[in-house]
């Protein structure tokens, strides 16, 4: 069962000459092709404003300002009063075929899952009916002294599959502790507050004979800056602020053999090809990623296709 018992963990070492670190960044968009309904849901259960609003999703404004509005500038109440949506509610609603492709993703070998996503369909596919909130407590990790209960920088779950230890990484915050969960328009700027200065502490420097291209990754952090990124089924809106500003730092690192980052979306609209040309100037992979779709298309089977690309890379660098 690996390091099961071991709540503290040591941080992964990587010589990035032979090897860069194998990260996923899973949003929400596989969970939402296997249940459409569920953001919506979480969007109607947090409205105080529903004679005003009562449709949130027809609100034209970035999410974590939409946020704002609709709980009346009570974020942090909102998310306690939701907790256990995202512990118990969202798995009924849960088309159970996700589990079969998130298999598929544990079988890549990653050696982080960061996920942008409170609920735990990751987690889920492992525990099944057995899966509780004290298991979840039973999972959780931390590098460096201690778990962190809000910014979860060095914080993360770990589960056995197959034999094999998975490191998932809420790095928005995960539902078990409302506290962490990056929602709000000052949530995101803290965390990017925080982002931004664990990026920029960092000694790049060769000194004393100091290979500088063998690193220790200490936190999900310094994992996106210097692997290589696997981006499924998230969109990269613009008010992500966090990863947008360290997509922007990673593409001016020149010290470094950083890792590529892929990103995996459909052509299914001029938005998000124009999205992509802003990724591209970051150094972003988007050619051919697309797997091909461009409209009236089920995302299931975008989602499918992507992942079989994706455990191809992930066997070919193996090689």
């Amino acid at each position: 069962m690996g390091s099961i018992n071991n709540k503290k963990q040591e941080p992964k070492t990587f010589d990035l000459a032979v090897r860069k670190p194998k990260v996923l960044l899973l949003g929400n968009g596989l969970s939402r092709a296997y249940n459409a309904s569920s953001w919506d849901h979480f969007l109607d259960s947090i409205n105080r404003k529903k004679d005003e609003f009562p449709v949130p999703k027809d609100i034209n404004m970035p999410m974590p300002l939409k946020i704002i509005l609709l709980t009346d500038n009570h974020v942090g109440t909102a998310m306690k009063e939701n907790k256990e949506y995202f512990l118990k509610g969202f798995y009924d609603e849960l088309d159970k075929g996700i589990c079969e492709q998130i298999k598929k993703l544990f079988d890549c070998g990653f050696d982080y899952i960061l996920s942008t996503n409170y609920s735990y369909e990751l987690e889920y596919t492992i525990y099944g009916d057995k899966f509780t909130e004290n298991r979840l407590k039973s999972i959780q990790r931390y590098l460096g002294e201690r778990a962190e209960p809000k910014y979860m920088l060095q914080t993360f779950n770990q589960v056995n599959y197959e034999g094999k230890d998975i490191d998932i990484w809420h790095i928005h915050g995960e539902a078990r502790k409302p506290d962490s969960m990056i929602i709000g328009s000052d949530y995101y700027s803290r965390l990017t507050s925080r982002v931004i200065n664990v990026a920029s502490s960092q000694d790049y420097d060769a000194k004393d004979g100091k290979d500088i291209n063998k690193v220790t990754i200490k936190n999900w952090v310094e994992a996106m800056l210097l692997g290589d990124i696997f981006v499924l089924g998230f969109g990269y809106d613009y008010s992500e602020q966090d990863l947008w500003w360290l997509l922007n730092r990673k593409a001016n690192e020149t010290k470094l053999l950083k890792g590529k980052t892929y990103y995996y979306e459909p052509n299914s609209s001029d938005d998000i090809k124009t999205k992509k040309s802003l990724l591209k100037v970051f150094g972003v992979v988007t050619e051919g990623l697309d797997m091909g779709y461009t409209n009236n298309f089920d995302y299931k089977d975008f989602y499918k296709d992507a992942i079989d690309d994706i455990a191809s890379k992930m066997k070919e660098d193996r090689q």
